[in-house]
């Protein structure tokens, strides 16, 4: 039997109030084995179910954004699998769309 809890989706509103802290890695990172790492990391803290994805143009390649609550464990994900720390505000708007500067 499903529980509640798990059928709840969770929007962006949601997303950008309880986890505020986003740290992007390269999605090559998060393939295969590598996969299995990051969930098993992320299992143990406080992370945010729901990921969003983009294209950096600069660098060429996909970026994964994980969402957390708290900004120490986003600063030991990002040093643990060398990501890049993001503020709210420069999360592209859809998925295809570049990595744009905060206004």
């Amino acid at each position: 039997m499903r529980r509640r809890q798990d059928t709840i989706k969770i929007n962006k509103w949601t997303v950008n109030q309880q986890w505020p802290y986003r740290v992007a890695i390269r999605s090559d990172q998060v393939r295969g084995g590598g996969f299995v790492r990051v969930e098993a990391y992320c299992r143990e803290r406080n992370v945010c179910k729901r990921t969003f994805h983009y294209f950096d143009t600069d660098a060429r390649t996909e970026r994964m954004v994980y969402c957390f609550a708290d900004a120490a464990e986003a600063a030991a994900f990002a040093q643990e699998f060398q990501g890049t720390p993001l503020p709210p505000r420069t999360i592209p708007r859809w998925p295809s769309d570049a990595l744009t500067a905060a206004e």
